[in-house]
This record gives C-alpha cells, sequence and structure tokens, in this order.
C-alpha cells in the first residue's frame, strides 16, 4: 500500500511537471502581450480572488518575503495595475487591490487561456474533465488544510 501511495505521489509530481512544462509557453505568451509576468499575474490573479487585502496576506499567499512581494506591488502600482493604500485602522498596515485597468488585464489574459484550455479540454470526454476537476480541487482543498493546520493560519479566503 505505501509502495503504490509513493508511486502515486511521484506519478503526480511528473504529471505535474508535465502540465506545468505544457501551459507555461502559452500562459506567458498572453502575459508578455499585456506587459506583465508570471509573478506579476499570480499578483494579479490573487488579488482577484482575494479582493482588496493586506500586503502580509499576499506575501503569505504568495509564500515569499515582504521586499519581493513589494517589488512587485511597486511594479504593478507603477503600471496602473494596483492600487496601495494604508489601513484607515491601523496606519501601519498597507493594502492593495486591483485597478480596473488590473482586472481588465487579468480578464485578457485569463481569456487567452480559456482559448488554450477549451482546444485541449475539447478532446476530452466531458465526465473526465469533470473528475479531473474535482479531484485537483479536492487535493488543492486537503493540501490547504494540512498547511493551515502546520501553521495555524488560513490566508486565501474562497
Amino acid at each position: 500500500m505505501e509502495d503504490e501511495m509513493s508511486r502515486d505521489i511521484e506519478d503526480f509530481f511528473s504529471v505535474m511537471r508535465r502540465y506545468r512544462l505544457a501551459v507555461t509557453p502559452w500562459v506567458t505568451s498572453g502575459m508578455s502581450k499585456k506587459g506583465i509576468n508570471l509573478p506579476q499575474y499570480t499578483v494579479l490573479a490573487l488579488l482577484a480572488e482575494t479582493g482588496e487585502t493586506t500586503m502580509g496576506k499576499l506575501t503569505a499567499n504568495l509564500g515569499t518575503t515582504m521586499s519581493a512581494a513589494t517589488n512587485l506591488i511597486d511594479r504593478l502600482l507603477h503600471a496602473g495595475l494596483v492600487e496601495r493604500r494604508r489601513s484607515t485602522e491601523d496606519r501601519r498596515i498597507v493594502m492593495a487591490k486591483l485597478t480596473p485597468e488590473g482586472r481588465h488585464v487579468l480578464d485578457v489574459v485569463q481569456a487567452d487561456g480559456k482559448k488554450l484550455l477549451s482546444d485541449a479540454f475539447g478532446r476530452v470526454p466531458a465526465a473526465e474533465r469533470r473528475t479531473c476537476i474535482q479531484v485537483l480541487d479536492r487535493l488543492a482543498r486537503l493540501l490547504r488544510e494540512k498547511w493551515d493546520e502546520k501553521t495555524g493560519s488560513a490566508e486565501v479566503e474562497e
């Protein structure tokens, strides 16, 4: 049983690496058309998912340092894709959110991604697509729960 689980985990990592390698050129080409890179896209997507959020939560969700997150926000701020402000309740807390232009850029990049997935998904039977989505969603939730147990936090709200 443990050997089977170990093989399944290795196969999972292998498939995820191949998936990432297959998808990255398509996704990044859409991003480069809009003048953003993968880390910047990740910030935009997180802000779209969480709404206005603190730099601390953004940093935790990115799994990076505060200085790296601040650098990303600085670039996106300069491009007019995000806004940054201090909290009215506690001036030490810095908040970030998408601008309408940031939302537009994210929508355009995601539309390109949807075109890619639509073509590939169209070649997979609907039942298999649903199963794939459900399994990945369940794994994401289980992994997030384990992480929250380990760290004592729940940073990304769904």
